[in-house]
């Protein structure tokens, strides 16, 4: 009995100091993971914006919203859509996000390109809270540009 209450009664403050150590282990890694845990929820947020972009587009596109053309006869299949690093520009990490997509022979590609690239990139300055132009999406850090590759096509 003695003993325990050795330990409760701890005139030393051993136990103190051990949680404040643990306390600081705990804060100096947390805090080194944070800048990289941040850095990939900014890509993956632009990466989702971007796939629900080139679908809502596609999907636009297929049911003959668009006033130009329309693909709405043809099979159009979205495969992937990825992230390309592609260096830095002035002082930026420039990535790349294409989408690739199978389609008939008959689509106008060119335009198909166009529409996606356009839906991709507006989706994803939305989602960050930046403008959308000139094709590209510029955050703070970083550089978005968009290329959709389309195999089928004429």
């Amino acid at each position: 009995m003695e003993r325990m209450l050795s330990f409760v009664l701890d005139k030393k403050a051993q136990a103190g100091i051990e949680l404040l150590i643990f306390i600081a282990v705990f804060l100096i890694l947390s805090l080194t993971v944070f800048p990289y845990v941040i850095k990939n929820n900014e890509i993956n947020i632009a990466l989702t914006c971007a796939r629900d972009g080139a679908t809502y587009g596609l999907h636009v596109l297929k049911l003959g919203y668009s006033k130009n053309e329309t693909v709405y006869r043809y099979t159009v299949k979205m495969e992937r859509i990825e992230l390309i690093n592609k260096g830095t520009e002035n002082n930026k990490k420039k990535y790349q996000i294409r989408a690739l997509l199978f389609a008939d022979e008959k689509v106008n590609c060119s335009f198909l390109r166009a529409e996606l690239q356009h839906y991709m990139g507006s989706f994803v300055a939305d989602c960050l809270g930046v403008e959308y132009k000139n094709w590209r999406v510029e955050t703070d850090k970083r550089i978005y540009t968009f290329y959709v590759d389309i195999k089928g096509c004429r």
